[in-house]
C-alpha cells in the first residue's frame, strides 16, 4: 500500500463568514483539514481551499473561525497575530486583498471561537460590509467619470470601460447586502 499524501482543491465563494465556517467544519468531519487558501487573481471571486488527510483523528475535534481586519501598522498585526497563537490559534492562512483570516485550533482546552461576544460578530460584518462599500464607492465614482469622458468623446473603448467598470461593482454589492443580513441578525439576536 502506498503513504502518499495527496492533497484536494476546491474553489468555492461564500458571502457569509457562518456559512464558510460550517463548510470548513463539515471537511474536517469527513477527514480534511484545511491547509491553505487564496484568492491571488483579483478578477475572480472563488477562493482556492487546499485540503491535505488529517493524519491525526484527535484533529477532527478542531475548530475553524473567520476574522476579517485590516492593520494599520505591521507591529499591530503582530500583536494580533501572537495574541491567538498565545490562545492556541493558528493562522491557516490570510487573504492580503480582503483582510480575511481564517484560524485553526486542535486544542481541546483552547476557546471554541475567536470571538467573546456577539459585539465582536457584529463588528467582522461592519468591517466587510465597510470593504464592499469602499468598493462600490470607487466602483461607480470611476463609472460616473468614464461616463462623462464617453459622453464627451463618443469613444466605445470609454463606454466600454464605464460599463465594466460599473460591473465590478455588483459583486461587491451583493457582498455588501449578504453581510448586512448577517448584521442585521446579530444586532436582532443581541437585543
Amino acid at each position: 500500500m502506498s503513504n502518499i499524501a495527496y492533497s484536494q482543491k476546491i474553489y468555492k465563494t461564500f458571502d457569509n463568514f457562518i456559512e464558510e465556517e460550517q463548510w470548513l467544519q463539515q471537511m474536517l468531519e469527513e477527514g480534511w483539514i484545511l491547509i491553505s487558501f487564496n484568492n491571488d487573481d483579483p478578477d475572480e471571486e472563488n477562493y482556492e481551499y487546499i485540503f491535505e488527510p488529517i493524519p491525526d483523528e484527535k484533529q477532527k475535534d478542531g475548530t475553524y473561525q473567520i476574522d476579517y481586519r485590516s492593520f494599520s501598522s505591521q507591529e499591530d498585526f503582530e500583536e494580533y497575530n501572537s495574541l491567538f497563537e498565545e490562545t492556541g490559534w493558528t493562522v491557516i492562512g490570510f487573504d492580503r486583498r480582503e483582510a480575511k483570516r481564517i484560524f485553526y485550533t486542535a486544542l481541546p482546552h483552547a476557546k471554541r471561537t475567536i470571538f467573546s461576544d456577539t459585539e465582536s460578530y457584529i463588528e467582522r460584518e461592519k468591517r466587510k460590509m465597510s470593504k464592499s462599500l469602499q468598493h462600490i464607492m470607487v466602483s461607480t465614482t470611476l463609472s460616473i467619470i468614464l461616463f462623462i469622458l464617453y459622453a464627451n468623446y463618443r469613444s466605445p473603448m470609454v463606454g466600454g470601460l464605464c460599463f465594466l467598470m460599473f460591473g465590478s461593482a455588483v459583486p461587491s454589492m451583493a457582498s455588501y447586502y449578504k453581510h448586512r443580513k448577517a448584521y442585521q441578525l446579530l444586532v436582532a439576536k443581541q437585543n
